[in-house]
């Protein structure tokens, strides 16, 4: 990695240290060192800083389990939430009967208005409401 240029490797720098770099690079490999061998050349002049990638060896490893160990742990995480969600949700088997009785009981009134009003139209009145028949605005109905 180019030292000057953050996140470049020194094939992409145009820095003249990067390309002195690449000419010691060319200059090692002329004498026969292997990769390991010219890392190691650059680590110590420079630091670990200097690998476009950390080495697999003592805490650096945790840089290559801990991102796919954490999308994984993630990926439960969502599972689990979401099967709970599911679960948790209300089920409306249960509910949906007594909804259904209290739904036709109030029909059941709402019709005998409906009828009563159409029947005194009919002879030429209108019906009378008693408090009996009248909702109260600030009672909740049930369902």
């Amino acid at each position: 990695m180019c030292p000057v240029c953050p996140g470049e490797s020194i094939d992409q720098s145009q820095h003249p240290r990067a390309k002195a770099m690449r000419g010691v690079v060319d200059e090692k490999l002329g004498e026969g060192l292997m990769n390991d061998e010219i890392r190691d050349f650059f680590v110590e002049r420079y630091g670990q800083s200097v690998l476009l990638e950390p080495r697999r060896e003592g805490l650096n490893w945790l840089v290559w389990v801990v991102p796919p160990v954490g999308i994984l742990a993630a990926a439960l995480a969502l599972y689990f939430v979401l099967r709970l969600a599911v679960r948790s949700s209300p089920r409306t088997e249960g509910t949906s009967d007594h909804a259904a009785v209290l739904t036709a009981a109030e029909r059941d009134v709402y019709f005998q208005r409906i009828e009563a009003a159409l029947a005194s139209d009919s002879e030429g009145e209108r019906p009378s409401r008693t408090t009996a028949e009248t909702p109260d605005p600030g009672e909740a109905v049930a369902g």
